[in-house]
């Protein structure tokens, strides 16, 4: 690789909030006369904000399929729950880097959608979208037609824990966005058909799509094709123990040779216990489909905030 890598998938920030309508006005800073650094910079930041967010929360508000509200009914809630900046951006800032219930404040939109798993962003991109967020009027007919052709992500050479990320995002996006349709539009049961049908052939197209090796391990196996190896178990047992005492989750990237290896810790929520829960939780139809595809299963017993695995990304240096 040389130069600068640009990548076209967006990536997935699902934040599940609920829908307010009230709206405050937000837009305090006149944009009306900016420097070509500021055009440049309100840009990037919009790009940034449209490539991590808008593959769930999107501005319609009509859709039969919608799986998080817009980005516009998060602000609006945000903005009549906090009365400073400050506040706005702390709140926001800490839910999305480590999102729990306490830390939550939409809690009719976690009925609806579940608390969102430990996604481990980058921490100075969740920033710049919050503090965008709060300063700028979105979802304008001007607003959005300037910013319809987002620009994709840039990532410098060499950084390939921000490769490793991009390409986990993108994929997840594609399988969680799937997953979550099917459950809202066909239940439960249809969605371990989903993953035993879709989720091979998904990965599979995205290692083409990036040109890396992708692949979601476990020690508890449901599929007996991503059981971890030695050293992912440790992994795995590591992220465990860094979750139970509250410590905040970052990805590992292994370089050996010519090949990055990069591993990104899979979060339960309480979606995933639909399927992943104790026997006693688990829809009885949906218990016995589980049984009937996975005879081997031992993908059950978490509760959220555990870890059911890892994202294992090869990529070649």
């Amino acid at each position: 690789m040389s130069g600068k890598l640009i990548f076209g998938l967006s990536l997935l920030l699902s934040l599940p909030f609920s829908c307010q309508n009230n709206t405050k006005s937000t837009n305090p800073h006149s944009k009306t006369l900016l420097s070509f650094d500021s055009i440049s910079n309100e840009n990037e930041t919009a790009s940034l904000m449209i490539n991590n967010c808008y593959s769930c929360h999107t501005e319609t508000r009509t859709s039969e399929n919608k799986i998080a509200p817009s980005m516009q009914d998060v602000k609006s809630h945000y903005i009549n729950t906090f009365k400073t900046k400050g506040e706005f951006v702390k709140a926001m800032t800490q839910y999305v880097n480590n999102p729990t219930i306490e830390s939550a404040t939409m809690h009719n939109a976690i009925t609806q959608f579940g608390i969102m798993p430990n996604m481990q962003f980058n921490k100075a991109d969740v920033s710049k979208i919050v503090n965008y967020l709060y300063d700028t009027t979105i979802d304008t007919e001007e607003w959005t037609l300037n910013h319809k052709n987002s620009n994709p992500p840039i990532l410098a050479e060499g950084d390939y824990i921000g490769l490793g990320r991009h390409i986990v995002m993108s994929t997840k996006k594609i399988l969680g966005k799937n997953l979550k349709q099917t459950i809202k539009n066909k239940g439960v049961k249809e969605a371990v058909s989903f993953c035993n049908l879709n989720a091979v052939p998904i990965l599979d197209s995205m290692k083409l799509v990036h040109h890396a090796k992708i692949n979601r391990v476990t020690n508890k196996a449901r599929n007996q094709n991503n059981i971890a190896n030695e050293l992912e178990n440790e992994i795995i047992h590591n992220y465990q123990t860094q979750i139970e005492n509250g410590k905040e989750l970052s990805p590992i990237l292994n370089e050996t040779g010519k090949l990055a290896t990069f591993y990104m810790p899979i979060v339960t929520n309480q979606m995933c216990i639909k399927c992943h829960g104790y026997s006693t939780q688990i829809d009885k139809e949906t218990y016995n489909e589980i049984n009937r595809l996975y005879p081997k299963d031992m993908a059950i017993g978490y509760i959220p905030q555990q870890i059911r695995g890892l994202w294992r990304v090869v990529m070649e240096k």
